[in-house]
């Protein structure tokens, strides 16, 4: 009977032994946003292929995340700050740091809101700054990504923090200072007839998409000695048409237009070059910088 009871003992501990097993670990990366806890974004997303550049007088740091879970994730909210070597602070309420899912796209806001990336999958994102202490110069940037879900239980505070170092390929006279890595500009062309002055320049559209609507328009223009030039001095022509102040165009995927602005009475105030900041929009592409600078265009 001692041999039989005890026998019986040592079944059910075996037997309660088993089930604590599988209780204690029955759970898995694929259970981790139904605790009770708080989880980290970097619990499921990993970050890769970092750089940034100078396009204009804004900078952009670009990069991908990758979902290294088992989870394909649906309602993530993704938020951004940064910090410059400046030592400047980048925050979504000072309006000086923006966010975009890649390049190109419709949307760049302070955050990006629920936003999708399954399992295994690999999508870009990038950052832009702005501001006073990018036009003076800066070597890196740093990035606080922070994300917040309820489906996998992350609050807002758990951030992946990364640094990219900024590159800046820009030239410094006589060139256009271009808005976007897809719109190719050539060097622009200066012709005077009496005191008038006629800049013409080519644009390529290298983003794969067709443009229609895009929309030039000059937000300044001066001489270099201090002369500016008002909306009805100045005439865009395009191989269309022209018009004061501003044009509208279509610029299809692979093709290059001629634009020119023709300036009145330019060389009248002992002008030394062209300084000209041009604005260009659309609704089928979105520019990380939506201004041409045309950079000291010496005559």
């Amino acid at each position: 009977m001692k041999t039989k009871f005890f026998n019986s003992i040592t079944c059910l501990s075996f037997l309660f032994l088993t089930v604590f097993a599988i209780v204690g670990c029955g759970g898995d990366e694929d259970d981790k946003g139904n605790g009770s806890y708080s989880n980290s974004l970097s619990d499921y997303i990993t970050i890769k292929n970092v750089s940034a550049h100078y396009i204009g007088n804004i900078v952009v740091a670009d990069f991908q995340i990758e979902n290294k879970s088992k989870k394909d994730i649906n309602d993530l909210n993704l938020y951004v700050h940064g910090l410059d070597d400046n030592g400047v602070e980048y925050y979504n309420y000072t309006y000086n740091i923006f966010i975009s899912a890649g390049e190109g796209t419709q949307f760049m806001g302070s955050s990006l809101s629920n936003f999708t990336i399954n399992r295994g999958e690999t999508r870009n994102l990038r950052v832009v700054y702005k501001g006073t202490s990018i036009q003076s110069g800066i070597s890196k940037v740093k990035v606080f990504l922070e994300g917040q879900s309820n489906q996998l239980n992350i609050v807002r505070d758990n951030s992946i923090a990364f640094t990219a170092s900024v590159s800046d390929s820009r030239e410094t006279k006589n060139t256009i200072w271009t808005n976007d890595d897809k719109m190719n500009y050539g060097v622009p062309v200066i012709k005077r007839s009496g005191d008038d002055l006629l800049v013409t320049f080519s644009v390529t559209n290298k983003t794969g998409v067709n443009l229609p609507q895009t929309h030039l328009s000059v937000n300044s223009l001066d001489n270099g000695n201090g002369q500016s030039f008002s909306y009805y001095s100045y005439v865009f022509i395009d191989d269309d048409t022209q018009a004061h102040g501003s044009i509208d165009f279509t610029i299809n995927s692979g093709e290059t237009r001629k634009i020119s602005v023709f300036v009145r009475d330019f060389y009248k105030y002992s002008a030394r070059c062209v300084n000209a900041q041009i604005i260009m929009t659309s609704n089928y592409y979105y520019f990380a910088n939506e201004a041409l600078y045309l950079v000291s265009v010496e005559l």
